[in-house]
């Protein structure tokens, strides 16, 4: 395993735990003061979570020579 698919499960792992965490604050959030509000912060926060994971490895492969969609050299 390189170092590009290991930064991508742990995104994943991160962003799934992060998903179940803000999640069940939503529920909690929404059972007790009944608001839809809370929730629509879900989507963008993942959208930034990925935007920035996708940037640093655009920007690492770049500084290593790393044809786009590979994750090592020829």
């Amino acid at each position: 395993m390189n170092i590009f698919e290991g930064s991508r499960r742990i995104a994943k792992v991160a962003i799934v735990f992060g998903s179940l965490i803000y999640i069940s604050y939503c529920f909690w959030y929404l059972y007790f003061q009944k608001d839809l509000y809370a929730l629509l912060w879900l989507l963008p926060i993942l959208g930034a979570f990925w935007a920035f994971t996708w940037a640093v490895g655009w920007i690492v492969r770049g500084f290593m020579g790393i044809p786009h969609g590979k994750d090592s050299k020829e």
